[in-house]
């Protein structure tokens, strides 16, 4: 089946080495904050669907991501980066981000909590 294999969160992305850059354990409190999420997935051969990102910031829709195409059978699999912007607005808070198919099934669930 599709599969979310691992996932993280930075503060940049090199688009050569395909990674995280400043990547990030906490998210840092009272802060306006550039955040990528990178989510590598597997794909059964002959698989073909869309898959996207959903952000959300303490349970609350804060950002959708369009849908990507996903061919299946890769051996290196498949990465999905995407980013957002956020107002981390109190300590303890949390931001997790769904990877989800364009039919609306969770492959998987990705999360990060702001500092206190």
């Amino acid at each position: 089946p599709l599969r979310l294999l691992n996932s993280g969160f930075g503060t940049g992305l090199d688009p050569l080495e395909r990674e995280l850059s400043g990547r990030l354990a906490s998210l840092p409190p009272n802060n306006r904050l550039r955040v990528y999420a990178l989510t590598a997935l597997l794909a059964p051969l002959g698989l073909k669907d869309r898959v996207g990102h959903r952000w959300f910031w303490n349970g609350r829709l804060a950002y959708a991501s369009p849908f990507f195409r996903l061919h299946g059978g890769r051996k290196s699999g498949f990465r999905l980066w995407t980013f957002h912007t956020l107002e981390i607005d109190r300590p303890g808070g949390v931001l997790h981000v769904d990877v989800v198919t364009e039919g609306g099934q969770l492959i998987g669930r990705a999360g990060i909590r702001a500092s206190k």
